[in-house]
């Protein structure tokens, strides 16, 4: 049970190479941990993996603003920073922001954007994860039908990611919010994926 402390911004507690995060607010106690699997239909704060930096600094997380996707301090309850999991078809991943209804995908310049309809998830709107080692996941894109990861970038804007067609570092963590039914903390077996 989550108790809510009036005093503390967040907390970080660490168990091996697993690191949790709680976010306090006046309304809500939330733990952004990353390591959720994706069901779909459900609802997702999408932030930076990176278990080192959560002590210093409130998660950056995937925030829709205009057409854009940047990286912005979580706010709960922000619904721009809450996105719901879909799939295609072909079992290809893909996620619409919560707070416009707008489809998340990739624009000519191969950078992360909320430009597509609901019902517009082709092969620029749907992603693919690795399970990363030490907690977290790489997220990847297609791009001419190679797998490429996404890497963090900036303009005048903020830090945003784009595609890159070498190696990134960049982690990803998928925290499920919303109803717990169905979570899950580790990922099906790959007939499930």
């Amino acid at each position: 049970m989550w108790a809510r402390i009036p005093f503390i911004s967040h907390f970080q507690c660490g168990i091996g190479h697993r690191t949790l995060v709680l976010i306090y607010s006046p309304s809500i106690l939330i733990m952004l941990h990353g390591n959720d699997v994706l069901v779909e239909g459900g609802h997702y704060v999408i932030s930076i993996y990176d278990p080192i930096n959560f002590s210093h600094n409130t998660p950056k997380v995937f925030t829709h603003e205009g057409n854009d996707i940047y990286l912005r301090p979580y706010q709960p309850g922000q619904q721009t920073q809450v996105f719901r999991c879909t799939r295609d078809p072909s079992n290809r991943w893909g996620f619409v922001c919560d707070g416009t209804g707008v489809r998340m995908g990739r624009n000519r310049y191969e950078n992360l954007k909320c430009e597509s309809k609901i019902s517009d998830q082709g092969s620029w709107e749907c992603f693919y994860f690795n399970v990363a080692p030490d907690g977290g996941y790489k997220m990847l894109m297609t791009v001419n039908d190679r797998l490429c990861p996404l890497e963090i970038t900036s303009d005048s804007g903020g830090e945003y990611l784009a595609i890159r067609a070498r190696e990134s570092n960049a982690l990803i963590g998928l925290t499920r919010v919303g109803s717990g039914e169905g979570r899950r903390n580790n990922w099906p077996g790959h007939d499930e994926l």
